[in-house]
């Protein structure tokens, strides 16, 4: 599957996401628990992880990435194509592998910028909108993450200014998991040379 993404991490609480959340989204917000478990390597365009004996692998398909300006926020658009393969996987090195605590908040807009809800656990094909809080080696952030899997359209833009009306995110802020995964832990994979 192909997607556009822009994502942002932060160490303090987006008040009025969750606000958004509880009142405008009300009724369509999918609320999850999970533990999803990352090779953490020196690769940011890459990103391995594991989560219900699922392998999900992602590359990042743009460099450079794209600006984006939405209100007064600024974020890396970034294009990424992800395959799953479904088997039993034994972990080995597990110190290179960290479990991630997530508390998930999404809901989704269907292509139109409608508010829409998953079917049979498909999501609609559009917009998805992530407010995560997240648990890594005990360091609690959060994380606010858009998704296309369409082509975007001038309501998706005006839905995420709304969202957005009292946040200023920063472009440092923005990035995939690889990298804030990097910020955070101490023992990347490196590739050997022989």
């Amino acid at each position: 599957m192909k997607t556009q993404e822009i994502r942002w991490f932060s160490t303090s609480r987006l008040k009025s996401i969750e606000e958004t959340f509880d009142n405008d989204f009300k009724g369509y917000v999918m609320d999850e628990s999970r533990v999803d478990t990352y090779l953490h390597t020196p690769c940011a365009d890459i990103n391995l992880k594991l989560r219900d004996n699922l392998l999900e692998i992602k590359k990042r398909t743009s460099t450079p990435r794209s600006r984006i300006k939405i209100g007064k926020s600024s974020g890396y658009l970034e294009n990424w194509i992800k395959w799953q393969v479904d088997s039993e996987i034994g972990l080995h090195s597990p110190e290179h592998w960290h479990d991630v605590k997530k508390r998930r908040r999404l809901v989704h807009f269907d292509a139109e910028g409608q508010l829409a809800l998953a079917e049979d656990g498909e999501k609609p094909a559009g917009m998805q909108i992530e407010y995560t809080e997240l648990s890594i080696d005990g360091s609690i952030s959060f994380s606010l993450a858009v998704e296309w899997t369409v082509e975007k359209t001038e309501t998706h833009c005006d839905i995420l200014k709304n969202l957005l009306r009292k946040h200023e995110l920063i472009l440092r802020q923005s990035m995939g998991y690889p990298e804030y995964l990097a910020t955070l832990l101490k023992t990347p994979l490196e590739l050997l040379e022989f």
